[in-house]
C-alpha cells in the first residue's frame, strides 16, 4: 500500500500541472475509487483480491492527498493564505482521524442500547405487567 501511494503522488502531482487535468476531477476520481474499494473489502475471499484491493488503496490514497492539497492551493492566491489554508485543512483532516473512531464507537453503544434492550429492563416489563394483572 505505501510503495503504491508513493509511486502515485509524484504521478498525480504532474497531471495536476498539465492544463488538461483538472486537480478536482482527479481528486473526485480518488474518492470514488476509495469507496468502491472500501464496498468491495467485505466480499473478497483471495489473497490475490486483497492484493487488488491494497493497490486500489494505496493508489486512490495517493491521489487524494496530492489533489487534495493542489485543490486548496489553487483556491488563494496571497502566500500568507495558502499557508493558513494548507495548514488548516490538514488540521481538520488530521483531528477527525484522531476523534472519529472513539465517538464512532460511543455513537455506536449509545444507538445499541437504545435499540437493544437488555435482558434485565425485559424482566422488569414482564414483573410489571403480572403485577398490573
Amino acid at each position: 500500500m505505501g510503495v503504491t501511494s508513493v509511486i502515485v503522488r509524484p504521478a498525480s502531482g504532474l497531471l495536476c500541472r498539465t492544463e488538461k487535468v483538472k486537480a478536482l476531477f482527479l481528486l473526485q476520481i480518488a474518492i470514488a475509487v476509495l469507496g468502491i474499494a472500501f464496498l468491495v473489502l467485505p466480499i473478497l475471499t483471495s489473497y490475490r483480491l486483497m492484493v487488488v484491493f491494497v493497490v486500489l488503496f494505496g493508489g486512490g490514497d495517493g491521489v487524494l492527498v496530492t489533489c487534495f492539497v493542489v485543490c486548496v492551493l489553487k483556491c488563494f492566491n496571497e502566500p500568507v493564505k495558502r499557508n493558513s489554508a494548507v495548514g488548516l485543512s490538514m488540521l481538520w483532516i488530521s483531528s477527525s482521524i484522531i476523534f472519529g473512531p472513539p465517538l464512532s464507537g460511543t455513537a455506536f453503544v449509545f444507538i445499541l442500547q437504545i435499540l437493544v434492550p437488555s435482558a434485565r429492563t425485559l424482566g422488569q416489563e414482564k414483573q410489571i405487567k403480572k403485577s398490573c394483572n
